[in-house]
Parts: structure tokens; C-alpha cells; sequence
């Protein structure tokens, strides 16, 4: 697909996703955010996928937080993205500083499904961005990782009932896996 995948770099690889493709659905493998992280990619892909409206994230690691950090960055680069599935492969780490800026918006946003939820801090991050964020969501669906402790999951129900939604429409489902 680049030039020579060989020595192709991570800036190169998302240039040619996102810049000459009318690409509307994508879906990233777990190792991708490995990718990203290795090539020194930041919190914002160094372009935008415009006409992207279905983005799929597998197995991101939250205790990598570079890797979270990836995740967060491609669906930040997808401005008018319609529906979001990650799926996490997350183990509990320490909580670490992140700035979600009140002015982001994914405006376009409506769907939403997350799934291996372990209720783990960088996990609920994510969700109270997602929702945060989000002024045309309907659903959320949340389907919980079948490791989760009592103690997780109750932390998980309890953030997920207070959460600040920006859509007074959205509707957050709660499953068992």
C-alpha cells in the first residue's frame, strides 16, 4: 500500500488511510496502537479522516498508556465518526493525567459500543470523555469484561449512572458479557 512498507513509517501509513481514500469504515487491530506508539505518533494523527463515519478499536491495552493515549488520538482525528466499537484488553494501572478539552467535540457521533469493560480508571476516562463529547449520541452500550471484581464493577455503575452526558438523548446499556 506505501511506497515500500518496508521502511514505511507511521505518519506515512495513516497519510495514505486518510488523505486520497473516501474511506468510511476502518478497524484496527490491537497491535496498531503498538504501531503508532513505536512510530512516535502523539495524541493527534498527523491528519484527519474526513470521511470516516465507523471506527472499530480492538483489544487496547490501558495499562499502556502511550498505546491509550493512540486510541484516544484516531478517534479525536475522526471528526464526523457515527459510530465507535472498542474493545479493551485493559488491565488496573495508576491513573494518569489527561486533558480532555471541553471545546472537542465528536458532533456526529450517535453510536457507541464498548466492550471487555473492566471498570479500571483509564477505561472510565475514556467513557466520561466519549460521553462528555458527544452532543448527537443515542447509545452506549457497555458490556462488561467477565473478570471484573465486585469492587470494579460497582465503581463502573455508579461513574456510569453521574457521568455529564452532552446529549440529554443518550441512553447507556449495561450488559453481562
Amino acid at each position: 500500500m506505501v511506497s515500500n512498507h518496508q521502511s514505511a513509517t507511521a505518519c506515512e501509513l495513516i497519510a495514505y488511510l486518510a488523505h486520497p481514500c473516501r474511506i468510511e469504515t476502518l478497524s484496527f487491530g490491537g497491535h496498531f496502537c503498538k504501531f503508532l506508539t513505536a512510530g512516535r505518533i502523539g495524541t493527534m494523527l498527523p491528519t484527519t479522516f474526513r470521511c470516516l463515519k465507523s471506527l472499530q478499536l480492538s483489544n487496547i491495552e490501558t495499562h499502556e498508556y502511550g498505546e491509550f493515549l493512540c486510541a484516544i488520538g484516531v478517534i479525536k482525528s475522526c471528526p464526523v465518526i457515527e459510530e465507535l466499537k472498542i474493545s479493551f484488553s485493559s488491565k488496573d494501572c495508576a491513573e494518569h493525567m489527561i486533558a480532555f478539552y471541553p471545546q472537542y467535540q465528536l458532533c456526529c457521533l450517535r453510536k457507541v459500543h464498548l466492550t471487555s469493560v473492566l471498570g479500571v480508571i483509564m477505561e472510565l476516562k475514556l467513557i466520561e470523555f466519549l460521553l462528555r463529547c458527544s452532543p448527537a449520541l443515542e447509545i452506549m452500550s457497555v458490556k462488561r469484561d467477565a473478570r471484573i471484581t465486585k469492587f470494579l464493577e460497582s465503581r463502573l455503575t455508579r461513574e456510569l449512572m453521574y457521568f455529564r452526558r452532552a446529549s440529554s438523548e443518550a441512553k447507556v446499556d449495561y450488559m453481562d458479557p
